[in-house]
């Protein structure tokens, strides 16, 4: 049985207060990891995060404020 998670594994701020988040699509095949690829993107302050995950909408308000 494949199955697919895709997680966000990586949340961090750059030099210009730009979020970085990283997520990772890992497919699994009876529960053994047999892929995983990221794809990264990078938010600018004033950035719509709404559409996000809890915890990039925490780490964009504590850092654009």
């Amino acid at each position: 049985m494949l199955i697919e998670e895709i997680l966000i594994d990586q949340i961090t701020v750059d030099q210009f207060n730009n979020v970085n988040v990283r997520t990772a699509t890992i497919v699994k095949r009876d529960g053994v990891e047999i892929a995983k690829t990221y794809h990264r993107v990078v938010l600018e302050e004033g950035s719509d995060v709404s559409g996000y995950d809890a915890r990039v909408q925490a780490v964009c308000a504590a850092i654009w404020g």
